[in-house]
This record gives structure tokens, sequence and C-alpha cells, in this order.
């Protein structure tokens, strides 16, 4: 069985899921982009994800877990590694995988109500409420 294009959105309410500039989805990683070039997870096989990473932190986890990763590629500027899809929750910390925020409905609001109490833009909409209200324009 093929996976679709778009297989790994299962994964967006936990990671943070990405569209590349080919179309591509990807999990993104916090590890820096380089040269225009960025380290992120992407579908390899039916049932293998690929990770292409700074080329220390792949040696690193290859040495660290022998016996999960294959190398596809390794060159000066990145290493692709090849793991089991399976084994994707447990590698998250090791892979720096961008997680989503987890927040709860009151939380949202206590943030919401903080923002719209101290933005630096609140000055400007309630500049804009009292021109209004007095029928001057500025």
């Amino acid at each position: 069985m093929q996976k679709s294009d778009d297989y790994l959105i299962r994964y967006a309410h936990r990671f943070r899921v990405e569209k590349s500039e080919d179309g591509i989805l990807q999990i993104r990683t916090t590890h820096r982009s380089r040269d225009g070039m960025t380290f992120d997870i992407y579908s390899h096989s039916e049932t293998h994800l690929a990770a292409m990473l700074p080329p220390q932190t792949g040696r690193n986890l290859i040495r660290r877990h022998p016996d999960t990763f294959i190398v596809q590629q390794d060159a000066v500027d990145a290493i692709v590694l090849l793991f089991p899809e399976d084994m994707l929750d447990n590698l998250a910390a090791d892979l720096r995988l961008r997680r989503k925020r987890q927040t709860s409905e009151e939380e949202r609001q206590r943030l919401a109500e903080m923002s719209r109490r101290f933005s630096p833009l609140r000055k400007n909409v309630e500049s804009k409420k009292v021109i209004s209200q007095s029928g001057k324009v500025a």
C-alpha cells in the first residue's frame, strides 16, 4: 500500500509539520538551518522515515542507537538516516523534533487576556476608538 503525500499530517497534533517548497510534508526539528538547508524528518518508505540532520548529530545518534539507524547518505553538510516509523516517539527527543504546545482552553483565554492588556498596539486601538466616538478626525 502506497502512503499518500500528506501522510505525515497524522503527527501534526504532536509535532510541527510543515510543507516544504517542493510540496513535501516534513516534521520540523530544532536544528538551525545552514546555507538554506533545513534539517527535518520526511517519509521515505512504507515502514521507514528519513531524518536529514547535521553530520555531528547524525554520528552521535548512530553511536547511541546503532541498531536503529541506517545511513542512507553521508555528506559534508548533512547526513540522512533511515529509521523505523514506529520508533518516532521514542526518538523524538534525540532527533530534537519541534513539538506543538498543548494548552488548555483556560490557558488560551488567560494568554489572550494578557495579550489584550499588555499589547503595544493597545494605545493605537484605544486612540482610534476615542477619535471615532468624538467625531473628530486626527
